[in-house]
């Protein structure tokens, strides 16, 4: 809000500001008059403008962004941000990247993210699942998926993943997912329960093993974080259900392998130990050797694990450093589904 003196005890609020952005729209900071004749006008001060020359907005490929709402088991709608080029047709073989978190009561922001226009361009269809656990529909929609209720998030994003694939955007094969932090424990139990759901996946600085870090005081975020989770050690109803939806916890003895999987943690993490992703690892890769008889690299995998020395719970700020992640994650995805490199030019 301005004011007509920063000195003066009376302000008179001449308007205000704030940003506008979706994810076919790049950020734009407005300006809103609520006094004088222009009461009510909107003028845009800002327009964004990305500081490398080699990155565009999405002046150079029209996008469609629009809500849609898949329906739950339980009879609840889950709604889900798609966005894509214009004029797409969907006929199931279009590559698919879908994103979730739902924790803490936060949003997954369906905003613009620069990042991601190589995967537009090239076709793709990028979807947010705004499961239960997250704030997307108020504190009940957060309530509706911590605690005991925590496997909700996973069925939801089941839902979501399934209603894409009846719309028509893609198949199994070409669907993919990415998910951070506390999103990895929606992400990863989903693949432990229905690996054949999609064609491979990414994770940053996942919380795989939420059974271990609360029964442990002495990680740095435990004690804080058992309103969000529970307390397994006094409640045995809490330790029932994180046994039956942690990731680490419910990796199948018997079943198909894991879908190519890229995971990608920092050693100097102070939220999310990295040692929780390298005995995730290491168990999956020990059970597809030992059950189904050939190695995870030969079928169902390749199971990756990037371990970064210079990045904490976030990905490493450096500008360059985080393009150069972004380029291993996008070509990994490409790679793992079959998607050809170089369909369209940048």
């Amino acid at each position: 809000l301005s004011s007509s003196s920063a000195a003066s005890d009376v302000y008179k609020r001449q308007g205000f500001a704030f940003k506008l952005s979706s994810p076919d729209l790049p950020p734009h900071t407005y300006t809103c008059s609520i006094e004088g004749p222009g009461d009510g006008d909107l003028k845009v001060r800002q327009s964004a403008t990305h500081p490398h020359p080699s990155v565009s907005t999405a002046s150079d490929v029209q996008l469609h962004c629009e809500m849609r709402w898949a329906l739950a088991d339980d009879g609840e709608r889950i709604p889900v941000t798609v966005v894509h080029r214009s004029g797409l047709v969907a006929r199931g073989d279009v590559p698919l990247l879908v994103e979730c978190y739902g924790a803490y009561g936060a949003c997954l922001q369906a905003e613009y993210k620069a990042e991601c226009l190589p995967l537009l361009r090239r076709g793709w269809v990028l979807a947010l699942a705004h499961v239960r656990g997250g704030g997307e529909l108020g504190p009940l929609w957060h309530a509706g998926g911590r605690g005991l209720r925590k496997r909700r998030s996973v069925d939801d994003l089941e839902c979501v993943i399934r209603a894409l694939h009846g719309w028509g955007y893609s198949r199994p094969e070409l669907s993919s997912a990415i998910a951070t932090s506390a999103g990895g424990l929606v992400l990863g139990a989903l693949l432990n329960r229905a690996p054949g759901l999609l064609g491979a996946a990414l994770m940053q600085s996942p919380f795989l093993d939420p059974l271990g870090a609360m029964l442990d005081p002495s990680l740095p975020l435990t004690l804080e974080e058992r309103g969000e989770w529970g307390d397994p050690g006094v409640d045995p109803r809490v330790r029932a259900a994180m046994e039956g939806y942690s990731p680490y916890e419910t990796l199948p003895k018997h079943a198909a392998p894991l879908p190519p999987l890229l995971i990608r943690v920092a050693r100097n993490d102070p939220r999310v130990p990295c040692t929780q992703a390298l005995r995730y690892v290491s168990r999956a890769r020990h059970r597809a050797r030992q059950d189904v008889g050939t190695p995870v690299t030969e079928e169902g995998g390749p199971l990756l694990l990037r371990i970064q020395s210079v990045a904490g719970h976030h990905r490493d700020g450096g500008r360059f450093r985080r393009l150069e992640a972004h380029a291993l994650d996008w070509a990994f995805l490409m790679n793992a589904l079959g998607v050809e490199v170089s369909a369209t030019p940048l």
